[in-house]
Protein backbone atom coordinates (compact mmCIF):
# COMPACT_ATOMS: atom_id res chain seq x y z
CA UNK A 1 0.00 0.00 0.00
CA UNK A 2 0.95 3.33 -0.65
CA UNK A 3 1.62 6.31 1.72
CA UNK A 4 0.59 9.89 0.92
CA UNK A 5 4.38 11.26 -0.21
CA UNK A 6 5.15 8.48 -2.22
CA UNK A 7 1.40 8.96 -4.22
CA UNK A 8 2.62 12.93 -4.44
CA UNK A 9 5.80 12.25 -5.10
CA UNK A 10 4.63 9.41 -7.97
CA UNK A 11 2.11 12.50 -9.02
CA UNK A 12 4.57 15.06 -9.61
CA UNK A 13 6.69 12.82 -11.69
CA UNK A 14 4.22 12.44 -13.73
CA UNK A 15 3.40 15.60 -13.88
CA UNK A 16 6.93 16.80 -15.00
CA UNK A 17 6.85 13.84 -18.12
CA UNK A 18 4.05 15.41 -19.29
CA UNK A 19 4.95 19.52 -19.00
CA UNK A 20 8.72 18.26 -20.80
CA UNK A 21 6.40 16.65 -23.71
CA UNK A 22 4.26 19.89 -24.17
CA UNK A 23 7.48 22.10 -24.04
CA UNK A 24 7.37 24.31 -27.10
CA UNK A 25 10.17 24.44 -29.47
CA UNK A 26 11.75 28.01 -31.00
CA UNK A 27 10.33 28.72 -34.50
CA UNK A 28 13.36 29.08 -37.03
CA UNK A 29 12.02 32.23 -37.73
CA UNK A 30 12.18 33.40 -34.29
CA UNK A 31 16.03 31.84 -33.93
CA UNK A 32 17.01 33.42 -37.50
CA UNK A 33 16.03 36.88 -36.41
CA UNK A 34 17.94 36.22 -33.10
CA UNK A 35 20.67 35.51 -34.72
CA UNK A 36 20.47 38.86 -37.27
CA UNK A 37 20.31 41.03 -34.62
CA UNK A 38 23.55 39.85 -32.97
CA UNK A 39 25.36 39.85 -35.99
CA UNK A 40 24.26 43.57 -36.32
CA UNK A 41 25.30 44.01 -32.87
CA UNK A 42 28.59 43.02 -33.09
CA UNK A 43 30.17 45.81 -35.00
CA UNK A 44 28.54 48.71 -32.85
CA UNK A 45 29.79 47.23 -29.31
CA UNK A 46 32.88 46.14 -30.59
CA UNK A 47 33.61 49.99 -31.92
CA UNK A 48 32.31 51.32 -28.47
CA UNK A 49 34.58 48.96 -26.33
CA UNK A 50 37.54 49.58 -28.26
CA UNK A 51 37.16 53.64 -28.37
CA UNK A 52 36.03 53.37 -24.67
CA UNK A 53 39.00 51.09 -23.26
CA UNK A 54 41.46 52.64 -25.49
CA UNK A 55 40.56 56.35 -24.23
CA UNK A 56 40.53 55.24 -20.83
CA UNK A 57 44.01 53.61 -20.74
CA UNK A 58 45.29 56.32 -22.32
CA UNK A 59 44.08 58.77 -19.63
CA UNK A 60 45.00 56.24 -17.06
CA UNK A 61 48.50 56.39 -18.43
CA UNK A 62 48.37 59.94 -18.44
CA UNK A 63 47.26 60.50 -15.11
CA UNK A 64 50.85 59.21 -13.93
CA UNK A 65 52.90 61.63 -16.57
CA UNK A 66 53.37 64.99 -17.22
CA UNK A 67 53.69 66.57 -20.59
CA UNK A 68 57.38 68.04 -20.84
CA UNK A 69 57.01 71.52 -23.28
CA UNK A 70 61.18 71.13 -23.44
CA UNK A 71 61.48 68.05 -24.64
CA UNK A 72 58.07 67.13 -26.31
CA UNK A 73 57.10 64.26 -24.07
CA UNK A 74 55.93 62.74 -21.32
CA UNK A 75 57.47 62.27 -17.95
CA UNK A 76 56.59 59.47 -15.62
CA UNK A 77 55.71 61.08 -12.47
CA UNK A 78 53.83 58.92 -10.28
CA UNK A 79 51.40 59.93 -7.97
CA UNK A 80 52.29 63.39 -7.58
CA UNK A 81 48.97 64.25 -10.07
CA UNK A 82 46.54 62.27 -7.92
CA UNK A 83 48.37 63.87 -4.81
CA UNK A 84 47.81 67.51 -6.03
CA UNK A 85 44.19 66.41 -7.05
CA UNK A 86 43.31 65.33 -3.30
CA UNK A 87 44.87 68.64 -2.16
CA UNK A 88 42.78 70.33 -4.16
CA UNK A 89 39.50 68.72 -3.13
CA UNK A 90 40.16 69.31 0.55
CA UNK A 91 40.72 73.07 -0.46
CA UNK A 92 38.74 74.23 -3.44
CA UNK A 93 35.32 74.53 -3.96
CA UNK A 94 35.78 74.58 -7.93
CA UNK A 95 37.88 71.39 -8.37
CA UNK A 96 35.39 69.30 -6.22
CA UNK A 97 31.81 70.42 -8.51
CA UNK A 98 33.61 69.76 -11.35
CA UNK A 99 34.82 66.08 -9.67
CA UNK A 100 30.91 65.26 -9.31
CA UNK A 101 30.06 66.85 -12.13
CA UNK A 102 32.24 64.57 -14.79
CA UNK A 103 31.73 61.25 -12.21
CA UNK A 104 27.98 62.29 -13.06
CA UNK A 105 28.23 62.86 -16.92
CA UNK A 106 30.31 59.78 -17.42
CA UNK A 107 26.72 57.08 -16.42
CA UNK A 108 24.41 59.77 -18.52
CA UNK A 109 26.44 59.55 -21.47
CA UNK A 110 27.83 55.51 -21.82
CA UNK A 111 23.64 54.90 -20.51
CA UNK A 112 22.23 56.54 -23.37
CA UNK A 113 24.83 55.29 -25.72
CA UNK A 114 24.33 51.91 -24.93
CA UNK A 115 20.65 51.68 -24.65
CA UNK A 116 20.80 53.35 -28.10
CA UNK A 117 23.05 50.62 -29.49
CA UNK A 118 21.03 48.18 -28.24
CA UNK A 119 17.33 49.14 -29.04
CA UNK A 120 17.91 50.28 -32.60
CA UNK A 121 17.88 47.03 -34.40
CA UNK A 122 15.10 45.65 -32.49
CA UNK A 123 12.78 49.00 -33.52
CA UNK A 124 14.14 49.03 -37.33
CA UNK A 125 12.87 45.03 -37.71
CA UNK A 126 9.27 45.73 -35.76
CA UNK A 127 6.02 45.42 -37.95
CA UNK A 128 4.51 49.09 -37.72
CA UNK A 129 0.37 49.72 -38.83
CA UNK A 130 0.43 50.22 -42.28
CA UNK A 131 3.59 48.84 -43.43
CA UNK A 132 3.14 47.22 -47.17
CA UNK A 133 5.83 44.81 -47.53
CA UNK A 134 6.33 41.70 -45.39
CA UNK A 135 10.42 41.54 -45.64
Amino acid sequence: MQTQTEAAALTNREKGEKTSKLRKKIPAGKISVAIFIVVMLIYPLFRFGIMWGYINIRALWTSFTRYDLMTDSNIFVGTLQYEILFRRLATDEYTRQTLVTSILYFPVTCGYRCRFLLFLPIFCLRRYRGQRFTG
